[in-house]
């Protein structure tokens, strides 16, 4: 089992092909095989890497969250791989770890695929789940959240009405620690700095994708300089799961418009 200790913390990494570096980082709460569907499909032209963040699927859930320390470990990671830069794909809190990465070690990144996206900065206009899952968590433990997650958060609601995708998901947030939900504390201002990523980026949302979802994928396309901002048509928050075929379309299509040798230094 691939497993690699970075910043003292053991996480599950996969590797698949060969190529350029192409990571996908996924959503609070699922783990590396959200990415299921889009391994087979980009494993001929790239080097894919999915792993599970702290506190998720089969990484250790260590006392420090935050997407600074998420973005230390994905440099870490490039780093025990032995890839100076990477493009980045992400979705959801995956897409702030992949800015918080571009912010913090520009030449790691060579392109930015800000799916479905949170990012660090943000102030939600609709709560995330009613009640919320980080007050359940902590007033009532993971386990009490945990449902709250799977049955009153519309980000996760139709992908969940799905009974080909509940399984799948219900596995990978089973595998959740929670742990995040009880000591992470305030994320930076990583919104206001949006003017600063110079890495080709693509903003993408889902058509069903929750209202403030859809407002940071505008915020990006409009902050980042030269970003390009796509709708995927018959998906909701879970863009990658509910139509594979079309964000698989998509994300492809924005990488073959890349040149694909690594920046100079």
């Amino acid at each position: 089992m691939p497993e690699a200790t970075l910043n003292g913390v053991r996480l599950y990494y996969e590797t698949h092909g060969q190529g350029p570096a192409l990571v996908f980082l996924h959503a609070m709460t699922l783990d590396h095989r959200e990415w299921d569907d889009q391994v087979p499909a980009f494993r001929d032209r790239y080097t894919v890497i999915t792993y599970d963040q702290r506190g998720h699927g089969r990484s250790e859930s260590p006392e420090t969250y935050g997407v600074e320390p998420d973005a230390a470990d994905l440099e870490a990671l490039l780093d025990y791989l032995g890839q100076p830069w990477a493009h980045l794909v992400g979705l959801s809190r995956g897409a702030a770890i992949a800015v918080a990465l571009a912010l913090r070690r520009p030449a790691r990144v060579r392109s930015l695929v800000l799916a479905d996206p949170y990012i660090a900065g943000y102030e939600f206009q609709t709560p995330l789940s009613d009640p919320p899952f980080w007050k359940v968590a902590r007033a009532q433990g993971v386990e009490a959240a945990r449902q709250v997650w799977l049955t009153a958060a519309p980000p996760m609601a139709r992908a969940l009405a799905d009974p080909r995708l509940r399984p799948r998901i219900e596995a990978m947030v089973q595998a959740f620690s929670g742990q995040m939900w009880i000591k992470g504390g305030r994320e930076p201002d990583h919104l206001s700095r949006l003017g600063e990523i110079a890495a080709p980026t693509l903003a993408l949302a889902a058509e069903y994708d929750p209202l403030d979802f859809q407002r940071v994928a505008d915020l990006a396309a409009e902050r980042i300089p030269g970003a390009r901002r796509v709708t995927l048509p018959e998906a909701g928050h879970l863009s990658n799961l509910e139509n594979p075929a079309g964000f698989n379309q998509l994300v492809g299509g924005f990488l073959d418009t890349l040149e694909l040798a690594a920046p100079r230094a």
